[in-house]
């Protein structure tokens, strides 16, 4: 998936995500909350940002 991966984040980046991300949005979760019970992607990738 690694080549393809930027292709993937320009065509459609609410559904492209590293695991890095998914890590620090788990982590943003658990200090501030989240406002749904199950994220999607865009949501994994808005918690993720700094």
């Amino acid at each position: 998936m690694t080549p393809l991966y930027p292709v993937l984040r320009r065509t459609a980046p609410r559904y492209a995500t590293w695991s890095v991300q998914l890590g620090q949005a788990m982590i943003q979760t658990v200090r501030g909350g989240a406002s749904r019970r199950v994220p999607v992607m865009a949501h994994i990738n808005e918690f993720a940002a700094p």
